[in-house]
Formats: structure tokens, sequence, C-alpha cells
């Protein structure tokens, strides 16, 4: 797998050969950060967070693109080999964190930008998740909320139960991203 853009374009990441990590696609990941860049505009200030990180590949097309600081969560010792394995080569802002997602939204208690959300899929951890970022206030105000998902799971009540407005929504075969704000 490569990295679709920014100053490390073409660069491969590696990731876990097993039915755990479900990486998104290069057109998904193209995709999402041509949105974003139209969403935030100046990429060199985001502090993003990736959650269920997997391979890392969300995180560090951030950091490609000069995203200012990126948290990678995963309680998977294994994913989180492959994530440092693939930071290697990389300048340090970056924070590599061996830890369950919830208990990190719980605890952590700064904000973050963008937060990038992609669960094992058909476990119900969206309703979960956005209540714990919104309760803990873990998105800026100006902030983005990224979630990958199935396409047959719907997770409009979680959106609206958790003050948050859907902006857009893009489907992409079997995948569907959502594009969230805090509800103002």
């Amino acid at each position: 797998m490569n990295i679709t853009g920014g100053q490390y374009k073409g660069h491969k990441i590696y990731t876990l050969k097993t039915d755990v990590v479900r990486p998104t696609s290069s057109k998904v990941r193209a995709s999402i950060f041509d949105v974003l860049k139209g969403l935030l505009g100046n990429f060199e200030e985001i502090k993003m967070l990736d959650l269920f990180a997997g391979s890392g590949i969300m995180g560090i097309e951030g950091l490609s693109r000069s995203f200012k600081e990126i948290f990678f969560i995963d309680k998977n010792p294994k994913s989180i080999k492959i994530i440092k394995e693939n930071l290697s080569k990389y300048r340090n802002n970056f924070t590599v964190i061996n830890q369950d997602a919830f208990k990190f939204l719980g605890t952590y208690k700064n904000q973050f930008d963008l937060i990038f959300i992609d669960p094992p899929y058909f476990e119900n951890l969206y309703p979960k998740i956005l209540e714990k970022i919104s309760k803990n206030n873990i998105l800026s105000k100006d902030g983005i909320i990224v979630i990958e998902r199935d396409v047959n799971i719907d997770i409009n009540k979680e959106i609206e139960a958790n003050s948050f407005n859907l902006i857009k929504t893009k489907k992409y075969g079997n995948t569907c991203i959502d594009y969230l704000i805090v509800k103002l």
C-alpha cells in the first residue's frame, strides 16, 4: 500500500496480513484528503487523532500532508508494532499509543481538529465512540470527524444524539465516509 499524496507520496506502507486490519483503499484515502482540504484549508495547523489506527495509513497520509501533530491509537500490539515500523523513517510530530480507544477518549484532556474513526464495522462501537468524543469535548469547535463505515450501518441516531451535524457523506462501493462537525 502506498501513500497517495503530499511530500511522501508513493512511499510504501506495510500492514498486517490479517482479517483484523482493514486498510482504507487508496482511492478512498485520496478522496478523503481532497474533501478535507476543502473543509479545513491549511493542513499545517491540524492536530489529528487516528482511532483504531491499524496500519496507521490515515495518520501517515496526514503526516505526508504536513499536519502539525498526529496521535495513533490502537489496542492491538501487532498494529502498534507495524505503525512504529511505518513511522520509523519520518519526522517526530506523532505519538503512538497502545491503548483501547475508549480508555484514551476517557482520559485525554486536549482537543483535536480532525478525528478519523474506523472501528471494526459490525461491533456497534459508533454510539459509544461519538458519546465519548462529545462528552469529553475532544473535538475542537471547528474540527471534523471522519467516520469510515459499511454502507449497511446507519449511524444517524448516534450523530444526532451526540450533538454533531452530518455535513457530507460519500459512498465508494460498500464503504461509506461521513464528515461530521460539532452542532452549534
